[in-house]
């Protein structure tokens, strides 16, 4: 089918597998992809839903499925002769009978409103009374037999006329089928993007308990050289209880950035799927953020490039198009139950009849010149339902099942370039800020460094020691914030735009990390 999304497979490799049992989850953006095809429950009801869809297939198929059915039936009958029947002079007891039918039969309806029917049938009779139906003596249980062949070609003239009307159904249901295969890959789409954010989180998590632990051993360090200044009598020793009660603050809010850490850590390993136990074990943070210098070619992107990108290449919108054309169909089958049934038939009977014993009189019954039959006729069959309310109404349904997905894909759309347009300009603006969060630090950095010069030589407070100290872990946390602001832009642009795992071949998707490190090559 023409824009098939290949399937994407929920299983990994042996050999990945066995790592994921025996070892702790590694913390980087490639193997943490890769759970994700195997354990998000959201992957793998979507794939029950193509299996569904398949089977969906298969039973609009069946309408053109071979009829086969066939019959037999054995009886004995005993007739008592009443006074005056003629036959009684030939019988001392009653008349025993004994009769066998068998038949065959095949139907096929074909894809232009045709259908073809064949039936044979052979009967066997024989009695006990020696005469034959001409009254002829021929000596008792003389069997006669019976055979016949008919073939009947009908061909719809109004309802279930035509290849595209018997086909619709069929169609309908591979494009339901090829919807829910873009629907799998979006998905997966959606669940990296959820991964990134969570991943994104984490580091800054991670990172964020570094800066206090590193703040806490900047205010250890000012709190050695205070008493080294208190022993020299440069300090008074009531600086050393403000800077224990700074420490005390900075140690709370570590451990504090403890529990956020552990946090980020279990949602991340909710949003791949795993249980608590595996969510616990996911090694800290192997891969940083992105750097701003590699999305210099950033700023030149046009916003009416991205949307068209967006349109393009959104597996949501593909969807969405094709359950438009999966109504489109059904409504031309929803059309066609309303007109009457108006049938042109043609059939052939052929036949024969032979008498005496053994199967084999079953095809001298055919070629037997003596009571050798044949049929040939036409038919016209009509049915006018004159209310026919229930194939009206199903017309409607589908037609407002039809407008109303015309309407949501259109609103799809819309959204869609609307989500772009933010996505755009919040990566601009992450850009921005992050450079100027990263010159803020370095500046503060410089300013810290100095005061401490200042204040080992007693040209400063201790005041003013602890407020540019303040600074800088603020200016390491905004810059921190900076960074994952700015990587959740990158992923978040990809994502809106449709290109977050699109490959030109329609493969399988690498699943590395360089999707959430550059831009894709659309500008």
């Amino acid at each position: 089918m023409k824009g098939k999304i290949v399937v994407f497979t929920l299983t990994v490799t042996s050999f990945y597998l066995s790592a994921f049992g025996q070892q702790k989850l590694m913390g980087d953006l490639e193997s943490l992809s890769r759970v994700i095809l195997e354990k998000s429950p959201a992957l793998k009801r979507t794939a029950l839903q193509i299996e569904d869809a398949r089977a969906d297939i298969q039973a609009a198929r069946s309408v053109f499925d071979f009829q086969l059915a066939s019959g037999i039936n054995a009886s004995r009958s005993s007739l008592s002769f009443i006074d005056g029947d003629p036959r009684k002079q030939f019988l001392s007891s009653n008349l025993i009978g004994k009769n066998g039918n068998f038949y065959l039969a095949s139907e096929k309806k074909f894809q232009t409103g045709t259908t073809a029917s064949v039936r044979t049938d052979y009967s066997i009779a024989s009695s006990n009374l020696p005469l034959n139906a001409f009254s002829q003596v021929v000596g008792p249980n003389i069997a006669n037999h019976t055979s016949a062949a008919n073939l009947t070609i009908s061909q719809a003239l109004l309802r279930d006329r035509g290849t595209k009307v018997n086909t619709s159904q069929i169609e309908s249901a591979k494009r339901l089928l090829e919807s829910a295969e873009n629907d799998l890959a979006f998905r997966l789409a959606n669940e990296l993007l959820l991964m990134g954010n969570a991943y994104w989180q984490y580091l800054g998590a991670f990172k964020t308990k570094q800066i206090f632990k590193e703040n806490e051993d900047r205010i250890r360090n000012v709190l050695g050289m205070t008493e080294e200044l208190v022993k020299a009598d440069k300090k008074p020793e009531s600086d050393l209880l403000q800077i224990r009660a700074d420490l005390a603050e900075q140690e709370r809010q570590s451990n504090l950035a403890n529990q956020n850490l552990y946090n980020a850590r279990i949602n991340l390993g909710r949003v791949i799927g795993v249980d608590e136990d595996a969510s616990s074990a996911i090694s800290d943070p192997l891969d940083d953020f992105p750097v701003t210098a590699d999305f210099a070619q950033a700023t030149t992107i046009r916003l009416d490039t991205l949307k068209a990108a967006a349109r393009r290449y959104r597996l949501d919108i593909k969807a969405n198009a094709l359950i438009g054309e999966s109504r489109d169909l059904q409504l031309i089958a929803a059309n066609n139950a309303k007109k009457p049934i108006l049938d042109l038939s043609g059939f052939l009977t052929y036949g024969g009849a032979a008498a005496g014993g053994g199967l084999s009189q079953y095809f001298n019954a055919f070629g037997n010149r003596q009571g050798k039959n044949y049929i040939v006729g036409v038919g016209l069959t009509f049915s006018f339902p004159v209310n026919n309310n229930l194939a009206k109404a199903n017309y409607i349904k589908t037609r407002v099942a039809q407008n109303d997905q015309q309407i949501a894909l259109a609103d799809l759309k819309r959204n869609i370039e609307l989500s772009v347009s933010t996505a755009h300009n919040d990566l601009l603006n992450s850009i921005s800020v992050l450079n100027k969060s990263k010159e803020r630090l370095i500046y503060s950095q410089q300013v810290f460094s100095n005061e401490q010069l200042r204040f080992q030589n007693g040209l400063t407070t201790l005041l003013n020691l602890i407020i540019f100290q303040d600074r800088l872990t603020e200016a390491q946390l905004q810059y921190l914030q900076a960074q994952q602001n700015f990587s959740v832009a990158v992923i978040q642009l990809r994502y809106e735009t449709g290109m977050l795992i699109r490959n030109d071949k329609g493969a399988l998707p690498s699943m590395d990390k360089s999707i959430f490190y550059s831009l894709p090559d659309f500008y």
